[in-house]
């Protein structure tokens, strides 16, 4: 695991709002109505509170929910320090902020680096700001990020790396596609699929997060999805189902790949919902995660070599017979299951770690306390080795339809630590 021990966490969510909260996008980048970046609104911003589980120093803006903090700190998994930036904004605050920034600075003097969720503009202007060197930090530059996360461009990569048997037999078409053509099209991969033993095709945007922007070809609503994406290209590609889903972490630096370790993801459809990770070899089999490292080495070492840092994160679906392993998608940001893995560096082995988003709490809900009643019994306790705790605690106070909560559990092996997660879960919507 990379040592992020050097690392000054600063995950504020920018440009990555949900195409259903009607914001504009343009390659993952959501915009407000002058053209700027824009700070993410909605249930994504709160994601940031993820960060506090990650160890080391933490950045954080003034609205996030500190409430956790001391039950982190009795189980040895709070950051070490947390600094506040007094604004709603992290980068916007810094800005006036002199005393932080000299901070920071100082920090960064020290040898730290700086970790991002992602970079935007925002985040180069402070890399700029400071004077650090992007060998310095551990998020790749803007524009080859956008790059390396848009799913058409890994299929392009895959094709030139002679990878591409590594992906569900697939076509992309291009922007400004007629329906005809997109029907076609569709007809054509069926007919691959056909012959490898599936018979569903989906369609999908290239440049939205996990789970986002896609259509399955017998959905009544594919004429509309067509026509509202005509300006995107779209993947049309096999839809390996029944499946299992699972990831492999690879950390980019300085011009290195790294193997961190593989996922199981947890899934509502095709929406990421959680993962979970372990120790020994009870989420994703020896072979398996065998196969993971040599289908996707190239790319990890091809990302790395032009500048790519961070955490890249492939995921791929295996058949429910076994008999088939496709690569899907790969990002080179934070993903959810990062911070899980610092979660485990700081446990003893043999360890599994569990992470969701419950997008449903309670009503009753409304502050850390509350849930720490209700997870009474249930919560981390490092001397037994398992037990429940919870970030992004401030999700709480988003509009009903909004609300949402982290959950994470620990156990000594991957089957309890679900059964953990499955009975937090229970408790925190019930």
């Amino acid at each position: 695991m990379q040592n992020t021990t050097r690392f000054v966490m600063m995950h504020e969510i920018n440009g990555f709002d949900d195409a259903a909260l009607g914001v504009k996008q343009e390659a993952g980048i959501a915009y407000d109505a002058d053209g700027h970046v824009r700070v993410t609104s909605g249930p994504a911003r709160r994601y940031q509170g993820r960060a506090l589980l990650a160890g080391d120093i933490v950045c954080a803006t003034q609205d996030i929910d500190l409430g956790h903090l001391p039950f982190l700190k009795s189980v040895g998994l709070a950051p070490n320090q947390v600094i506040v930036v007094p604004h709603n904004y992290m980068f916007r605050g810094l800005k006036n902020e002199p005393a932080l920034t000299k901070e920071l600075r100082s920090r960064f003097d020290q040898g730290a680096g700086a970790w991002f969720f992602r970079t935007t503009a925002q985040e180069e202007e402070f890399v700029a700001a400071m004077g650090l060197d992007w060998g310095r930090i551990y998020s790749s530059p803007a524009e080859l990020g956008d790059i390396f996360s848009d799913k058409g461009y890994f299929r392009r990569c895959m094709r030139s790396l002679r990878q591409e048997h590594h992906l569900p037999p697939h076509a992309i078409l291009n922007k400004g596609h007629a329906l005809a053509q997109a029907y076609q099209v569709a007809e054509t991969v069926r007919a691959m699929s056909q012959s490898i033993g599936f018979s569903q095709v989906l369609f999908k945007r290239t440049n939205l997060v996990s789970g986002g922007g896609f259509c399955m070809y017998n959905d009544p609503a594919l004429p509309h999805f067509l026509q509202s994406n005509r300006n995107h290209d779209l993947i049309v590609e096999t839809a390996v189902l029944p499946h299992d889903s699972v990831s492999i972490h690879w950390s980019l630096q300085n011009g290195r790949a790294v193997c961190i370790g593989c996922s199981k993801l947890l899934r509502d459809g095709f929406v990421h919902k959680g993962g979970v990770i372990s120790s020994g070899d009870t989420v994703v089999a020896p072979e398996i995660k065998a196969k993971l490292t040599s289908m996707t080495a190239a790319y990890a070492n091809m990302a790395a070599k032009v500048g790519c840092n961070g955490v890249l994160c492939c995921d791929a679906v295996l058949d429910q017979s076994g008999n088939h392993l496709y690569l899907t998608e790969a990002d080179v940001r934070v993903a959810a299951t990062s911070y899980l893995f610092n979660i485990a560096r700081r446990l003893k082995a043999p360890w599994s770690v569990a992470g969701r988003i419950i997008t449903e709490p309670a009503d009753e809900l409304k502050k850390y306390s509350d849930l720490e009643d209700r997870l009474n019994g249930l919560l981390y306790d490092p001397a037994k080795g398992y037990g429940a705790l919870t970030c992004m605690i401030d999700g709480l106070r988003l509009p009903s339809a909004q609300r949402r909560v982290g959950l994470v559990s620990i156990a000594p092996n991957a089957q309890d630590a679900e059964a953990i997660l499955d009975q937090g879960g229970s408790l925190l919507t019930a």
